[in-house]
């Protein structure tokens, strides 16, 4: 079974990564503005909050303090952490 992988970094470290040992073995290597080795952002702007999960995936029904996985009103699902 072929299995595709795309790898999303932050801008400006294509070259780095394409030249390190392991990395340098990914086909699909894509730059992004938005890479965040966390993958946790500080604020969603624009979007809804259409239901929101703790950590274990289990719904909380609002944002709470700590680390939030929200699925958002364009359908795309972020992880938030709230102070």
């Amino acid at each position: 079974m072929l299995s595709v992988v795309v790898v999303v970094i932050p801008k400006g470290t294509k070259e780095k990564y394409s030249t390190t040992s392991g990395w340098k073995n990914f086909v699909n290597i894509e730059e992004s503005d938005f890479a965040d080795p966390t993958g946790i952002k500080q604020e969603v702007a624009g979007q809804k909050a259409e239901n929101v999960y703790r950590i274990d995936g289990k719904a909380a029904g609002k944002r709470f303090k700590g680390l939030n996985i929200l699925r958002l009103s364009d359908g795309s699902v972020r992880k938030v952490m709230v102070k």
